[in-house]
């Protein structure tokens, strides 16, 4: 496997794959009531902008020059948000792609370890919820379709680097 930061031609490049991601892991948490179609033209509009965003980093992890996951991030102040953290089915609960992405993240070095991380699950997301808890997340708001957690960076590398 290999992880790697994307710039935006490859982002752009992978648009497609990344949004058949996304959708296989929605299917069985939200219905948006739209046809795939809808969907598709809705999130990509959404990426489209978010690559403006000079604050947003994009991770890919491959196998094969296959896109198996993604992770979308940004810092702003002294925040980072995990936007977005989106593997294939089949590579859910290995252990190996999530830690291995989060892991790409320890090498900004912009980020600080007194940096606070944030990061919304919905509420029909209990795989997410479990995991975010396990990695030493704190709920700290209850919205009408998820809950927003967060953790210090410090905590957050310790947690990563002694998962199991």
């Amino acid at each position: 496997m290999i992880i790697k930061k994307m710039n935006e031609e490859i982002v752009l490049e992978l648009l497609d794959d990344m949004f058949e991601i996304i959708s296989n892991n929605m299917k069985s948490i939200y219905d948006t009531k739209n046809t795939i179609e809808e969907d598709y033209k809705i999130w990509k509009n959404s990426m489209l902008q978010e690559l403006k965003n000079q604050n947003k980093r994009w991770i890919g992890a491959f196998i094969d020059n296959n896109l198996i996951g993604y992770f979308l991030y940004r810092v702003e102040n002294t925040t980072v948000y995990l936007d977005e953290i989106e593997l294939k089915p089949e590579r859910q609960g290995d252990k190996i792609t999530f830690i291995s992405l989060m892991k790409e993240l320890f090498n900004e070095t912009k980020i600080k370890d007194n940096y606070q991380v944030k990061l919304y699950v919905n509420s029909n997301n209990k795989k997410s919820q479990h995991i975010v808890s396990k990695l030493g997340f704190k709920e700290y708001l209850k919205t009408k379709n998820g809950i927003k957690y967060n953790t210090s960076f410090s905590s957050l590398k310790n947690k990563i680097n002694n998962y199991h």
